[in-house]
């Protein structure tokens, strides 16, 4: 059998096991303390680079979904006021 090797590698740039990964995303998701966690990891300095560079990727996926999301009601809202208007009017 063979034994495992220590990594001889800094804990800031330590891998994520897959598990990890699972208990940051179901912790991400929290509606409010997840929120302050990804922006706390995402923004800070130190800590491991793999888990900043997660709460980096949570926190762009935000900033999509939010642009995207007031384009589409912007859209939306454009078009069922054009439907209520054109309805009335005529």
């Amino acid at each position: 059998m063979e034994e495992k090797k220590e990594m001889n590698v800094p804990e800031e740039y330590k891998p994520i096991s897959p598990i990890g990964y699972i208990g940051y995303s179901i912790l991400f998701a929290l509606p409010l303390i997840g929120w302050i966690f990804v922006l706390v990891f995402g923004l800070s300095k130190n800590g491991n680079k793999n888990r900043k560079n997660l709460a980096m990727a949570y926190i762009i996926i935000w900033v999509i979904t939010i642009v995207l999301s007031i384009i589409g009601w912007v859209v939306l809202g454009d078009a069922i006021f054009d439907i209520l208007h054109n309805a009335y009017v005529a």
